[in-house]
C-alpha cells in the first residue's frame, strides 16, 4: 500500500499529487530520516541537478558506487591548482588502482594505452645543397643511423624539424621525409621553400594520422635542393615524431 502526498491549495482546499498532479513546495525538503529509506523515481529529470555547494558532496562512494555514467559529448574535471589524478581499476575483478594523474595547470592527460611520445632524429655536422634521402641519425651526432624498430602498434600524428640554415638566393629548399622499413612514405613529410638564414623551423600535423606495425622500422631522411645562384648550407638539424602507442 502506498500513501500518497496530500497538501493545501492557494484557496484552502486539501490536494493530492496524483498520478497526474503536480507536487510544488516553496521551501526545503528532506527525503527519509536513515539510510534505510529508499527513493524511487520513474520520472525523468527536466532541469539540471546542481549541488548547493561546489566541491563538497559525493556521488555515490567506494562502498556503493554508481554501475554506469553515461555523459553527452564532454566530461569536465575541475580539480584545485594542485596535482590531482583519477583513480581507475582497470582490472575484474580489480585488484589495485591505478592512478591517472593530471598536471597542476594546463596540460594532456594521457591514458596507459595511447601515451603520447616522441622519436628523435638528428645530425650535428653541415650538410649542403644538392642532398637526397639523407639518413638521419636517432641520436644527434651518431653514425650509421637505422631508425627506430617500433614495439608496439601506433600511429604518427605530427613531424617537426628545426635547424640552422646560411642561404643565398631563393631558388633552394629543405625536405625531411617519413621512411618505413626501407620504403619512402609520400606525403608524409616537412617541406620549407627558400629558407632564410638563421634559425628555421616548421611542424606539420598528419590528418589521418599515419599508421605503422610492431616491429616496423621508422626513421627521417633529409634532402637539399637548390639551383642555379642559389646555395643552401644547412647544421644542427633536429626532428621530432609524434607518436601514439
Amino acid at each position: 500500500m502506498s500513501t500518497k502526498l496530500t497538501g493545501l491549495d492557494d484557496l484552502g482546499m486539501v490536494t493530492t499529487a496524483g498520478d497526474s498532479g503536480t507536487l510544488v513546495t516553496d521551501g526545503s525538503l528532506v527525503l527519509g530520516n536513515a539510510d534505510t529509506d529508499n527513493i524511487t523515481v520513474n520520472a525523468e529529470f527536466n532541469s539540471h541537478l546542481i549541488p548547493d555547494q561546489a566541491n563538497t558532496y559525493d556521488l555515490g562512494d567506494s562502498d556503493k558506487c554508481w554501475k554506469d555514467l553515461h555523459v553527452g559529448t564532454r566530461l569536465f574535471l575541475h580539480g584545485n591548482n594542485t596535482p590531482w589524478g583519477i583513480s581507475v581499476e582497470w582490472m575484474d575483478p580489480p585488484t589495485q588502482d591505478v592512478q591517472i594523474t593530471v598536471p597542476a595547470v594546463d596540460g594532456t592527460l594521457a591514458v596507459e594505452g595511447l601515451l603520447p611520445s616522441y622519436l628523435t632524429f638528428g645530425k650535428a655536422s653541415t650538410k649542403t645543397a644538392p642532398l637526397a634521402d639523407f639518413e638521419l641519425c636517432t641520436v644527434n651526432g651518431s653514425q650509421n643511423a637505422q631508425g627506430w624498430r617500433m614495439p608496439v602498434d601506433g600511429m604518427i600524428t605530427h613531424m617537426t624539424c628545426q635547424f640552422d640554415a646560411t642561404a643565398v638566393g631563393n631558388n633552394q629548399g629543405f625536405k625531411v621525409v617519413l621512411w618505413k622499413n626501407g620504403v619512402e612514405e609520400p606525403g608524409f613529410q616537412v617541406s620549407i621553400s627558400a629558407p632564410s638564414s638563421g634559425d628555421v623551423g616548421s611542424t606539420v600535423a598528419f590528418n589521418p594520422p599515419h599508421q605503422y606495425a610492431a616491429n616496423d622500422r621508422l626513421t627521417l631522411k633529409m634532402s637539399l635542393m637548390s639551383q642555379v645562384g642559389s646555395s643552401l648550407e644547412v647544421e644542427d638539424v633536429a626532428c621530432l615524431l609524434r607518436i601514439l602507442n
